[in-house]
């Protein structure tokens, strides 16, 4: 996920409303692949889903980032939290307005794949409800946990760009992600 910015140092601070036309075209490309196997007739579109998660950046109260990763990381937060809210009110149509019971996923790579191609609003709540589980088991840590796998899978971030946004050690992302993923499949197999 690494995006050369022409003329501007990596830890140059990016303003929003300098987002360039590089770093656009990323975060849409990245969109795509989160909806590359959506159904027809999809609402959104790539454009739609960077769109607004680009709207909700400029509406919020933080529109100077440390950096270009920094962007990215929020871009793929925003990214995040439309797809899920798109999920839940697909999922109320669906079952008449009710949330009602539902297939859960109990394989974590299963699951992180589905997400991935975006063909199954289910999974995208079930990731959304599994990672809330995780961050509850250790209020102190739990949120950087949640934060990894969300840049992991919503953001298409490596371990040095997630390392640099979480202001932690390579190894320190690595050793987490160990560990998380046996999390997962436990919280996973026990739902």
């Amino acid at each position: 996920m690494s995006i050369p910015e022409p003329g501007r140092p990596a830890h140059d601070p990016l303003n929003l409303d300098q987002l360039s036309t590089t770093i656009y075209q990323h975060i849409k490309a990245h969109g795509a692949v989160l909806m590359k196997h959506e159904r027809r007739g999809h609402s959104l579109t790539p454009t739609a889903l960077v769109n607004e998660a680009y709207a909700r950046l400029a509406g919020s109260s933080q529109t100077q980032f440390n950096n270009r990763t920094h962007l990215l990381a929020a871009a793929a937060l925003a990214m995040k939290r439309i797809l899920i809210e798109h999920a839940r009110a697909h999922s109320r149509q669906k079952r008449g307005g009710a949330d009602g019971s539902r297939r859960r996923h109990a394989d974590w790579e299963a699951l992180v794949n589905a997400v991935a191609k975006g063909s199954d609003h289910e999974a995208l709540l079930d990731l959304d409800e599994t990672l809330e589980l995780l961050a509850a088991e250790d209020p102190q840590r739990g949120p950087r946990y949640v934060r990894m796998v969300e840049l992991r899978v919503f953001g298409g971030m490596t371990n040095p760009e997630i390392a640099e946004v979480l202001d932690v050690s390579v190894g320190t992302v690595e050793k987490d992600w160990k560990w998380v993923k046996v999390r997962l499949k436990a919280i996973l197999a026990g739902s």
